[in-house]
């Protein structure tokens, strides 16, 4: 299963601290693809039942199961940000 997942700039910090990570949702995104960073994704494929798991735990997070990375950004209308 592939999920992708989207998190506010505003809360990413608070999603980290939650998840004991500093390592996740590192692709910068914004509606122009410039600075500044309003939000922050990942995806990733892994067995059903472990992505499942990802799923329930959403909170702070937009989470979609089998959707096209590409797909999910032009949903939310993101660009990745250049640095």
């Amino acid at each position: 299963m592939r999920i992708c997942i989207l998190c506010e700039d505003s809360k990413i910090a608070q999603v980290r601290e939650k998840e004991k990570k500093s390592d996740i949702l590192l692709v910068p995104l914004s509606e122009n693809g410039q600075e500044p960073v309003t939000h922050w994704f990942c995806s990733m494929v892994g067995e059903d039942s472990k992505m499942q798991k990802i799923l329930d735990k959403q909170e702070l997070t937009i989470m979609e199961s089998n959707i096209d990375p590409k797909d999910f950004l032009k949903k939310h209308n993101l660009k990745f940000v250049k640095k």
